[in-house]
């Protein structure tokens, strides 16, 4: 019971973007672009569509930029 409150309040309303067609046009164009595994730009494509406008990544290369998107180590 506890768990399932948690979801419900907590993670389901953060969870905002959805997969969709767009992300995986960008994914596939940062794929190409960029070098990155198709997986890491998925992740670099959701946030794209989604707005963001900084990723932190302990892998993908820092201070990267991807349109307004900026790659942030926030280990360095």
């Amino acid at each position: 019971e506890d768990l399932r409150d948690y979801l419900n309040l907590v993670l389901l309303p953060n969870c905002r973007v959805m997969p969709t067609s767009a992300i995986y046009e960008q994914a596939l164009r940062i794929q190409s672009q960029a070098q990155y595994c198709f997986y890491d730009s998925l992740i670099v494509g959701a946030a794209l569509v989604s707005g963001a406008k900084q990723l932190y990544s302990e892998n993908l290369l820092p201070g990267g930029l991807f349109g307004n998107l900026e790659i942030v180590n926030p280990f360095e």
